[in-house]
């Protein structure tokens, strides 16, 4: 059997005020994936709270690199991680991206839920690792995104598994920090100086998740969806731009505790918050 690396990045489910309590339920039907917003937040599973414990999951074997295809290695290695991760008390695992066999992609969800009851957060990244980098300003790119977004959404959201979808990972990166998937356009670069700039770019990249998000309710009515954000710095704008986001995906590492992070994603967009990527500082 080949080596693997699983990344164990811890996956948390710290939502405002509450935490998700429960267990999932395997079923072969779809389960309905609610948020109640009664005193607080609670994740339903068919009506019953949830807590999310799990891990970004992605076997990568010794030597290979981020491009290989795990969905199809032949040596199943999700069954015996999957047993390992049922043990150690994970009910979650957070897929970055997925496949390009769907009949693959879907036996590996089936595998996990139908064997160890183990959900799925299933993740684009909205292109935002390709080369050249993306350009949200760009109508063509966004087109080409918005096709892959909505085609997995119909391939996969009949899966008992899939517990929710996640849109993008650290993108706001590319404006809220620097050097990291530039990108811009003519009217951005006419603006007076690089916080009118940043603004703007915040303004274009979440409206555009946002009407991602709207797309995918009218095919998909019963997983919520999340935004994938690093930190908080344009929370702020998120709000005012992605009305139809139903969950904070929170990447932050701050040690070994979370700070004030709570206080200041609840006084930018108090929506829900599940903790996709946290850990020891200085990692990001």
């Amino acid at each position: 059997m080949k080596k693997v690396i699983l990344t164990l990045v811890i996956l948390s489910a710290v939502f405002l005020a509450v935490y998700f309590f429960g267990k999932s339920q395997v079923s072969h039907q779809v389960p309905a994936i609610t948020i109640n917003k009664t005193n607080g937040y609670k994740l339903l599973v068919d009506g019953q709270p949830f807590l999310i414990k799990g891990v970004c999951y992605s076997p990568i074997p010794v030597g290979k690199d981020y491009e290989y295809n795990f969905w199809g290695d032949t040596n199943k290695p999700w069954l015996l991680d999957g047993r390992l991760m049922h043990e150690a008390g994970v009910n979650t695992v957070r897929f970055y991206r997925v496949g390009k066999n769907p009949d693959e992609v879907k036996q590996v969800i089936n595998d996990l839920y139908e064997k160890f009851g183990i959900h799925s957060l299933i993740g684009s990244y909205l292109g935002f690792w390709n080369w050249p980098p993306p350009n949200y300003a760009d109508e063509a790119f966004n087109g080409k995104i918005r096709t892959e977004v909505l085609e997995m959404v119909r391939l996969y959201k009949d899966t008992p598994g899939v517990l929710m979808w996640v849109l993008g990972n650290e993108n706001n990166y590319s404006f809220d920090r620097e050097n990291i998937q530039r990108w811009s356009s003519d009217e951005i670069d006419a603006l007076p100086n690089p916080e009118a700039k940043r603004k703007e770019k915040a303004r274009i990249y979440y409206s555009f998740v946002n009407s991602l998000a709207k797309e995918i309710k009218k095919i998909d009515s019963k997983h919520p969806v999340v935004l994938g954000v690093g930190e908080v710095a344009s929370l702020d704008i998120a709000k005012a731009q992605c009305p139809d986001i139903d969950v904070i995906g929170m990447i932050a590492y701050r040690g070994d505790g979370f700070a004030n992070l709570f206080r200041q994603v609840k006084q930018r967009f108090d929506i829900p918050v599940s903790m996709t990527e946290w850990g020891a500082a200085g990692l990001t």
